[in-house]
């Protein structure tokens, strides 16, 4: 992507992103919940883990790829993170809803893939390249490990024989993992504060 926005461009387009997240988000936890799409129910705060996910695996890296500030080494990591997401986006999706054929251990040896990759790339970045951008992709890149971890708990405490399961329900008996959860998505929503006030607000002007 090689078109750069201004920084009002940025701006607008950060809140467009996450308004639009939310409103898909009620959408999405209302279809889910009420039976109309595969998979079963899902909690409100795997939802919001869900929109965390998308958020900084996908909408970010689109928007930071569009600012001309970011340094061609972060530009490269960033692309590496947003096509292979995109890549596993597309196929889960259809092996979810179209083949009914997807399995947790698909997405935990991606999860594995990806943390192993984006390390090689991100660690040297904090050596050659803007701080900031580089912070941002430790950050995504170290979400796959909570991810692999709820993958894993999804695979041998909320699946049945028989039965398509691609969430974790509100179920009192999942009261821990959703404990580990919350802080996670907590954990995420202050530093993104931190990111995006910085980004969009704290860098010198083009």
């Amino acid at each position: 992507m090689s078109r750069s926005l201004s920084d009002r461009q940025l701006r607008a387009g950060f809140g467009i992103v996450i308004g639009g997240l939310v409103l898909l988000a009620v959408a999405f936890y209302s279809l889910q919940n009420r039976g109309v799409l595969p998979g079963g129910q899902i909690s409100a705060i795997k939802l919001a883990w869900l929109g965390c996910a998308i958020l900084f695996w996908y909408l970010l890296p689109g928007l930071l790829l569009m600012d001309g500030r970011m340094p061609r080494a972060a530009r490269r990591a960033c692309i590496i993170l947003l096509v292979s997401m995109l890549l596993r986006g597309i196929v889960e999706l259809f092996m979810m809803y179209v083949t009914g054929n997807w399995h947790p251990w698909m997405g935990i040896s991606h999860d594995v893939v990806m943390l192993v990759l984006m390390l090689a790339v991100v660690i040297p970045l904090f050596r050659e390249s803007d701080r900031l951008y580089a912070g941002y992709l430790a950050v995504a890149t170290a979400m796959f490990i909570p991810e692999t971890g709820f993958a894993w708990y999804m695979l041998e405490h909320a699946t049945d024989p028989g039965t398509t399961v691609y969430f974790v329900s509100g179920d009192p008996r999942h009261g821990e993992i959703m404990i580990v959860t919350a802080v996670c998505v907590i954990s995420l929503i202050v530093y993104l504060v931190f990111f995006s006030g910085h980004w969009l607000y704290g860098q010198t002007k083009r």
